[in-house]
C-alpha cells in the first residue's frame, strides 16, 4: 500500500502533511530526471539521512537503502 493511501486511511494527518511537504520540495527534481545518486546526495545533505555506503541487506539503522530510494522517487513521480 502506498504511504499516502495508508496515511489517509488511518487519518495520520501529521504524516500526510510531512509527506506532502517533502514531495513538494523534491517533485521538480525527481520529475526533472535527477539521478538516484544525486537525489541520495541531496537527501543526505538536507536531512542527514545516509544512503551512500549502506548495505543492501540487512536493513541498517540510520540507512536509507537504495530500494527505498527507488520507491520514494516512484511515489513522488506518481503524485500530483
Amino acid at each position: 500500500m502506498k504511504l499516502v493511501a495508508w496515511a489517509q486511511e488511518t487519518r495520520n494527518y501529521l504524516l500526510l502533511a510531512t509527506a506532502a511537504a517533502f514531495a513538494a520540495g523534491y517533485a521538480d527534481l525527481v520529475r526533472g530526471g535527477i539521478s538516484r545518486d544525486d537525489f541520495a546526495k541531496t537527501i543526505e545533505m538536507e536531512y542527514g539521512w545516509r544512503a551512500t555506503g549502506c548495505p543492501l541487506t540487512p536493513p541498517t539503522g540510520g540507512c536509507l537503502q537504495y530500494q527505498q530510494l527507488d520507491a520514494l522517487m516512484a511515489e513522488i513521480r506518481a503524485s500530483r
